[in-house]
């Protein structure tokens, strides 16, 4: 576990770039909550997935997106009616395209 770890670490460090990862890790490290840099390797990685065009990369993506269409689903027309209502008290008088407005 210990390999891991020193493994991931050397991954991470070599793949700090950015000011967001490196603000992440600054903060972790400050606070020592590893949360932040746990979610930022996380996001990364998931980047790093999405734009890659490898096959592997693409079954090992399998899991994660057949756990999302078991977990999200439409919304039936009471969410969209709640969601509708909750819109209009914190976006008050808002125009619609058609320049009439949202009530």
């Amino acid at each position: 576990m210990e390999a891991l770890l020193i493994s991931l670490a050397v991954v991470a460090a070599a793949e700090i770039g950015d000011k967001t990862q490196l603000l992440a890790l600054l903060l972790a490290a400050k606070f020592r909550k590893p949360l932040p840099v746990i979610a930022g390797i996380s996001y990364e990685a998931i980047r790093w997935a999405i734009k890659s065009k490898s096959k592997f990369v693409a079954k090992l993506m399998v899991p994660g997106l057949l756990l999302q269409k078991l977990t999200t689903r439409e919304p039936d027309d009471s969410m969209l009616e709640v969601a509708i209502v909750s819109a209009k008290a914190v976006i008050p008088n808002v125009e619609q395209s058609d320049g009439h407005e949202f009530q």
